[in-house]
């Protein structure tokens, strides 16, 4: 999956018009190729070492962040955690840090 920024007033029919020229073509086949090749990796390396990848609930993803969290909680003001899809971050912190929000695919 990738995501593509376009100007706001641009069409669904001008977008599938780009991508279907040679160009664009070649270049979601390469992407799609490096993408696969990353993740071939990513769980070659995971097995390596141990590790599972485990589709979690929402429930069950926010109490582990919250474990964490709570680590460090005598050093930091407790931020409030929230879980909703990002646009290209896995995670973001807000300008105050009073706040701390997850990316729904993490879990």
């Amino acid at each position: 999956m990738f995501f593509l920024r376009v100007p706001p007033d641009t069409s669904d029919e001008d977008i599938r018009k780009r991508l279907n020229t040679p160009f664009y073509k070649e270049w979601v086949k390469q992407v799609e190729k490096k993408t696969k090749k990353y993740i071939a990796s990513w769980d070659y390396h995971l097995e390596q070492l141990g590790f599972e990848l485990q589709d979690r609930t929402e429930e069950e993803f926010r109490e582990i962040i919250e474990k964490y969290v709570a680590k460090y909680e005598d050093e930091f003001i407790r931020p409030k955690i929230s879980i909703r899809p990002l646009n290209g971050a896995w995670a973001k912190c807000s300008g105050s840090k009073d706040k701390l929000t997850f990316s729904t695919e993490m879990k």
